[in-house]
């Protein structure tokens, strides 16, 4: 009867992880809920009771990030705005349930190939929902036509911020990266069921329907991203001059893709490219790049920030403070926070704990075996380039899809070690 129940019990703890799997592209309803039954199912499984499956290296990276957890918690004790900064760790829990699971195992019924499949299915069929949507809410009389300004016009070019309140574009060009790092993973089987030629053709045209998704959500980052998945995994298998012509064709490739949305794509059109770096902090509008005037105020008050930091969560009023003296309206109604995840733990935690954080994301893909260390590489390079440009780690979303990441990077580890 034990052993049925128990069955069960880990039945819906995978089953609940590829729902989570599958739901990630949408709200977060739904990803919050599975997210809570994964990991609850696991306790309930007592694996905890049995002996540890990680080996050393790979727990040093997740003992460095248990150790950044405690750093947050502690810095609660200076902070200025507490209630701030235990929002914060509430959201940051999230991530340290996780290190359970990773630490201790899952179940065998966990397929990391199943997983991969359900990734690629999720992002072609997201992308394709979310298409539709775009063109059925702006080209019909439903009541979803109030989002829609009156001067709009359905551009296949522009996935509009009105869908952006179900997902935001970083995160899901994300998940769409994430999806093209799994198709090579899969193209070993493909090819042995379909034939080498099927299986390139198909694997290509996915590729390039992830890569336009992408640049029809207008998120720059999730196309450099992209491309430096495409070029390193190209140069990894190249030797001598090839190696560098190629990088030198990637990065031109990537220059002419990101510069062309300067001129055309829907979103950046009307800003003149040579106005982009433009910044001038006594205007209502100090920029036309967003990051750029935040990033210039943040390096500007450097000063400002205690050597310990101003504590967990504390660096959004810091930044409301310098928009209001400003005059920042636009950066003010929008509570824009540092849009960098190092920036905003220079803030909140200082100078020394920044460093060390970034330390251990570059050192991140070496605490995997050579078997695990391209994907962890890959996967490495969408957190790294997205921390940059995103506080990936202080909202529920972007920990939750760091934390998935890096369980499927354990799963894989373990997996091929048994293999």
């Amino acid at each position: 009867m034990l052993r049925i129940l128990r069955n069960i019990i880990s039945d819906i703890n995978y089953l609940a992880f590829l729902v989570l799997l599958f739901m990630l592209p949408y709200g977060m309803q739904t990803i919050k809920i599975c997210w809570i039954i994964w990991i609850v199912s696991w306790i309930f499984e007592l694996r905890f009771l049995k002996r540890p499956q990680i080996n050393l290296h790979t727990l040093f990276f997740f003992s460095g990030l248990a150790v950044w957890f405690l750093w947050n918690l502690l810095s609660v004790s200076w902070a200025d705005n507490k209630d701030i900064s235990w929002d914060t760790i509430g959201r940051q829990v999230n991530l340290i349930c996780l290190l359970p699971l990773i630490v201790w195992g899952v179940n065998d019924k966990y397929d990391l190939r199943t997983c991969m499949k359900v990734i690629i299915l999720t992002a072609l069929i997201s992308s394709f929902t979310y298409l539709f949507a775009h063109y059925w809410v702006y080209n019909s009389q439903h009541a979803f036509n109030k989002f829609a300004p009156a001067t709009y016009h359905f551009n296949f070019l522009r996935m509009d911020d009105m869908l952006l309140e179900m997902k935001h574009r970083m995160h899901y060009s994300n998940l769409l990266c994430l999806a093209g790092i799994a198709i090579p993973a899969l193209y070993p089987q493909l090819a042995a069921r379909r034939g080498k030629t099927v299986a390139i053709i198909l694997s290509c045209l996915t590729l390039l329907w992830f890569g336009a998704v992408i640049y029809w959500t207008g998120s720059r980052i999730g196309l450099i991203i992209l491309f430096a998945l495409a070029g390193l995994a190209g140069l990894l298998k190249l030797k001598g001059w090839k190696r560098y012509v190629s990088a030198v064709a990637v990065i031109l490739l990537l220059l002419g893709f990101f510069f062309s949305m300067c001129y055309w794509h829907p979103r950046y059109k009307d800003i003149n490219p040579q106005e982009w770096l433009r910044y001038n902090p006594e205007s209502i509008n100090p920029g036309n790049e967003a990051r750029l005037a935040i990033w210039n105020t943040i390096w500007e008050n450097r000063q400002e920030y205690p050597a310990y930091g101003l504590g967990a969560g504390n660096a959004q009023p810091f930044l409301q403070k310098k928009y209001e003296e400003r005059n920042w309206i636009d950066y003010i109604q929008r509570r824009f926070n540092a849009h960098n995840q190092f920036f905003t733990t220079w803030m909140e935690l200082g100078v020394i704990a920044a460093i060390l954080f970034i330390a251990l994301w570059c050192y991140m893909p070496f605490c995997f075996s050579p078997r695990t260390r391209h994907l962890a590489l890959y996967t490495d390079i969408i957190l790294f380039l997205s921390m940059m440009v995103e506080n990936l780690l202080s909202g529920l979303e972007g920990i939750i899809f760091t934390g998935i990441v890096l369980f499927l990077l354990t799963l894989s580890e373990r997996q091929t070690a048994e293999a």
